[in-house]
């Protein structure tokens, strides 16, 4: 996501307003040099001043998938579009458990695919996720939407709406699951990178009980190691 400044409009309807009074007021005087400076300059002051009082707003766009890979990206692309969607369900149900597991599987995806564009060597490991999970979990949400807004809830379908209810949890759970995946090679290193530091620091003395006993050591206040 980046932000994007949107400018106001007002400071031109206000330059463009001083034009126009100086047209309905005088309307000949415009024909004159001297007019058009003191006129132009009081659109630009207008201007100036709309600029400071209306600055606009920052709105956050999404920034279009870059892996690298064309196909990679408009799987992104299209991944983001039913996870919006799914955003755009929890909106509109009120049940809290549904949202709070909505929530984690938005989240989970929004994280999947921004480490997916970063590691596009990834994209086997997420395949069956971009092209049967995700699309399954926001049609699932699509109908469950359409059976809770309908008029009359008979037994079928407060049935029906109860399965989807009960298979949210185990799909956020899968969803998180999947990032999880996606940081193993991340962790196997930082877990091997502290073991070899760890053994550094011990074979320097610069760890825990061996520190603290060089430093006595150096102080005298300790037994000298044989």
């Amino acid at each position: 996501m980046k932000k994007v400044r949107i400018k106001s409009a007002i400071p031109i309807y206000l330059a463009a307003l001083v034009w126009l009074l100086a047209g309905l007021i005088r309307p000949a005087a415009l024909l004159q040099i001297g007019t058009l400076i003191v006129v132009a300059a009081a659109s630009a002051l207008a201007y100036f001043a709309g600029s400071k009082l209306f600055p606009g707003r920052e709105i956050e766009v999404r920034e279009r998938a870059d892996s690298g890979d064309r196909d990679l990206d408009r799987q992104i692309e299209q991944a983001r579009g039913q996870l919006d969607q799914l955003a755009k369900y929890n909106d509109a149900l009120p049940d809290p458990a549904i949202s709070a597991r909505l929530d984690r599987m938005v989240r989970a995806g929004h994280a999947i695919l921004s480490e997916l564009e970063k590691r596009p060597d990834k994209s086997a490991q997420v395949r069956r996720f971009l092209n049967y999970y995700l699309p399954a979990s926001e049609k699932l949400m699509a109908n469950y939407v359409s059976l809770d807004q309908a008029p009359a809830k008979g037994e079928n379908i407060q049935s029906a709406m109860r399965s989807v209810e009960d298979s949210l949890e185990m799909i956020a759970s899968a969803f998180e699951r999947q990032l999880d995946s996606l940081y193993r090679d991340t962790t196997f290193d930082m877990e091997a990178d502290i073991s070899v530091l760890e053994t550094i620091l011990k074979s320097e003395g610069l760890a825990g009980s061996d520190f603290d006993r060089k430093q006595d050591e150096a102080n005298g206040t300790g037994a000298p190691t044989a």
